[in-house]
């Protein structure tokens, strides 16, 4: 369908998206006296932002030791000077008033909050004490650490090297929450990960945007891109059910419902193959499989008319949608968290990826492209040494820390569980299949309950970064997990929702305090390594990540494995990976933008504009009906399957939760700890729920209303936008809970999080997101008082 909302409805649909576009560019807003200071000669330091992702160029203008103003680095081969509102608030982040500047001690009871000073030597020996007597009475693997999503990439190297040290495997990560079925499907089609070239966006000629809002998650720059391809003649489409910035100017906008993703791929092509609209010679040459993938496709059931009513979207536009993305080449999808997160989504992934097979837009210029080299080179590459041979597990043998990181999803039922033999014999901790093609990649299920055999219950747990209260499933879980816990480290800028349950706090310095790096991260952009430059002095007593754990390892007495500076950590990070050994700090800084991208032109387009093969057994894309092709013992998964729950498949559940839930962020906020961003506090300052009008008027709902979101797994309390730029039968809640100022976050009662309703479990076994966009829900007014 084409865009039918009026300017007003659509800037009031989408808050944020002028934030976004309006906080473009270097800031106009500069005081007289601002002005006068950068003519007077500040240093100007060239930084990375580090709010998000996608690490765009800073230029941090610094006077006697303080931060005069933030502004985009014009030399950045990627933002070239843009910025988004987060990152037009770095001033604001750094000089929060509500920062913690000093190590903090729990004084009061959990979850309230209530901490007092102490000093660096206090607080490291309060947990030196409670780790070493932990250790003596229940063994190392009953410490765990849980590795935040900000800031630089370092610290997915530095809690591992602790944790080896002390003996214990188990380290999580926040990254439930992120593209890994995306990233698998694209594995399965062409053997290699899927990236998005950012470069070459100026050649493509139809975007297909399908589940991802990228004027909310994509950085500052890719939307005007689209943008101004589309002035050049390309074509634009968007698959979503919400009407995003992007849809207000499609060429279709397909609201579908969510978890029909798979069977309009499907559908789509049907239609490509029986009008013909393939790329022939791509089939032929570099793929395999075709045969069996067109007999699925064309069966009657994926034919448009059959799908329509199932995916929300009419036959007519599935034709449209088909044609608009096969005759326009070079064409590129990209795919987004609304594909990943349900029951299915592995599937509904590896069928898009095929489209991209199906009519030769794989590794072309403006095209999808795949890349066999390792993703995210500075986490994903296990060469740095973790094996210390005089850990305190070396009588036992080398303490070997496992390929990968242990899967967040379940850390509150295993702490919950206190070692309980029946949890972790459970057949869902067996490893996902994903996880034996690239550990790195896919989460290890070899769980800390059953590490070598044995049960054990964790008591002790050090977050660096994190807020896995809001970033995780099942947060009242979360809640009664934390009350149980034995003893909580938090490091971070803030006291979070996840902070107020810790007993001691230790004040992290962020980027520009700390110098670090940023890399190329899956999915976002080309893959490059980025300098986070220090750019004044730490405030307060606040430490970098790395100064942190290193005086953790020594006061654990392990001198000798964090023998050294920031300086030389950064360069020990970068030999550590083969892309990145010819790097070194020096070298960073002496770069006009302080970025180095790891491959450029023909090394990253590896196929068919060289002799180069897919990573692949046989050197060929495979379609969909094939196996995994480095994992001969992954059945194949032809074909497209309903959600686990619905209104066939569980239609008791369905009765009593009729609604679907969906969310995102918005774009002054990326992670729960950009929460307490000036722009977030004045444009956001609360969670909310979307309806629209159809759903919203049989329920008694209305604008401003506020209501009671709930699912089998939880509820939460969100204030309703009704509006006609969502399909009906969803509700959109904005992601991970609202700003931690003021006193909200320190009580000890559901806060408006989307992930308060969402089950802890993996459910889809073979690529691991949780059902973020998938669960079943309903809408309850709360009554007025």
């Amino acid at each position: 369908m084409k865009a039918r909302l009026s300017r007003r409805q659509f800037i009031k649909a989408t808050l944020g998206a002028a934030a976004l576009f309006g906080g473009m560019g270097r800031r106009a807003d500069l005081t007289a006296a601002e002005s006068t200071l950068r003519a007077g000669g500040e240093q100007i330091v060239k930084s990375h932002c580090p709010l998000c992702h996608w690490g765009c160029g800073l230029d941090i203008l610094v006077r006697d030791g303080a931060i005069v103003q933030v502004e985009g680095m014009p030399e950045d081969q990627e933002s070239r000077g843009a910025l988004c509102a987060r990152g037009n608030d770095v001033k604001s982040f750094v000089y929060d008033a509500d920062r913690v500047r000093y190590p903090l001690l729990r004084v009061g009871d959990k979850g309230q909050g209530q901490f007092q000073r102490i000093s660096w030597e206090q607080v490291i020996d309060v947990i030196v004490d409670r780790w070493s007597a932990i250790i003596r009475e229940s063994g190392p693997e009953s410490i765990a650490g849980y590795i935040g999503s900000g800031g630089g990439v370092e610290r997915y190297w530095l809690m591992p090297r602790l944790f080896n040290c002390l003996g214990s495997p188990n380290v999580f990560a926040s990254t439930v929450d992120g593209q890994s079925s995306w990233a698998w499907g694209g594995k399965i089609v062409t053997g290699a990960f899927p990236l998005r070239s950012v470069e070459h966006l100026d050649r493509t000629r139809c975007f297909v945007i399908w589940g991802a809002n990228p004027a909310s998650s994509a950085g500052p720059f890719e939307p005007p891109r689209i943008f101004d391809q589309q002035s050049r003649g390309a074509r634009l489409i968007v698959v979503d059910p919400r009407f995003t910035p992007l849809a207000n100017g499609a060429d279709e906008w397909a609201p579908i419902k969510p978890g029909t993703d798979g069977l309009l791929a499907w559908s789509l092509a049907q239609v490509i193959i029986s009008e013909r609209l393939l790329d022939r010679a791509f089939v032929e040459e570099w793929t395999e499989q075709f045969n069996g993938y067109q007999e699925i496709a064309l069966r009657p059931a994926y034919s448009p008319e059959n799908v329509a009513e199932t995916c929300g979207v009419s036959a007519d536009q599935i034709r449209r949608i088909a044609r608009l993305y096969a005759i326009n080449a070079p064409a590129l999808i990209v795919g987004g968290r609304g594909i990943d997160h349900h029951s299915n989504g592995l599937q509904a992934s590896a069928a898009i990826h095929s489209l991209a097979a199906l009519t030769g837009n794989v590794n072309r210029p403006g095209g999808n492209t795949y890349f066999s080299y390792p993703v995210e080179p500075l986490k994903g590459v296990p060469a740095l040494d973790y094996r210390i041979a005089n850990s305190p597990g070396a009588a036992k043998g080398p303490v070997t820390l496992p390929t990968g990181l242990a899967d967040p999803n379940r850390l509150w039922d295993l702490i919950l569980a206190g070692g309980s033999d029946a949890l972790w014999r459970q057949s869902v901790f067996v490893a996902p299949p994903m996880s034996k093609v690239a550990p790195a990649y896919g989460f290890q299920r070899a769980y800390p309950g059953s590490y070598q055999g044995k049960a054990y219950p964790i008591r002790s747990l050090l977050v660096q970064g994190g807020n896995p209260l809001i970033g995780l499933p099942e947060e009242m879980k979360g809640r009664a997990a934390l009350q149980k816990l034995e003893f909580l480290v938090a490091t971070d800028c803030y006291v979070n929702q996840t902070g107020a349950y810790a007993d001691v706090i230790l004040p992290a310095a962020p980027s520009p305090e700390s110098i670090g790096l940023t890399g190329g991260s899956f999915p976002f952009g080309k893959q490059y390594v980025g300098l986070l430059e220090q750019a004044i002095p730490p405030l307060g007593e606040s430490r970098s990540d790395i100064d942190i754990i290193r005086n953790l390892g020594w006061a654990m007495g392990y001198r000798r494995e964090f023998n050294f500076s920031d300086a030389e950590f950064i360069d020990l990070l970068l030999s550590a990976s083969p892309l990145t050994a010819r790097l070194s700090l020096d070298r960073l800084k002496a770069l006009p933008s302080r970025k180095i991208p790891l491959f450029q032109g023909e090394d990253y387009f590896p196929l068919p504009y060289s002799s180069e093969r897919f990573a692949t057994r046989s050197g060929k894309a495979v379609f969909f009906s094939a196996t995994v092709p480095v994992d001969p013992d992954l059945a194949p998964i032809p074909g497209w399957s309903p959600p686990v729950e619905g209104p066939d498949e569980t239609p008791t559940l369905w009765e009593k939760y009729p609604l679907v839930l969906a969310g995102g962020n918005v774009p002054v906020r990326s992670g729960s700890w950009t929460r307490n961003l000036m722009y977030a506090g004045e444009l956001d300052p609360d969670s909310w729920a979307e309806m629209n009008p159809v759903d919203a008027a049989s329920l008694g709902i209305r604008e401003g209303d506020r209501a009671w979101i709930e699912s089998k797994a939880g509820k939460a309390l969100f204030k309703v936008r009704v509006t006609e730029a969502l399909r009906p039968g969803v509700v959109w809640v904005v992601s991970r809970g609202a700003p931690t100022k003021g006193t909200s976050w320190s009580r000890a009662r559901p806060s408006p999080n989307a992930n308060a309703l969402v089950e802890g479990a993996f459910n889809d076994l073979k690529s691991g997101p949780a059902r973020f966009k998938e669960m079943l829900v309903r809408a309850v007014k709360e009554p007025s008082t």
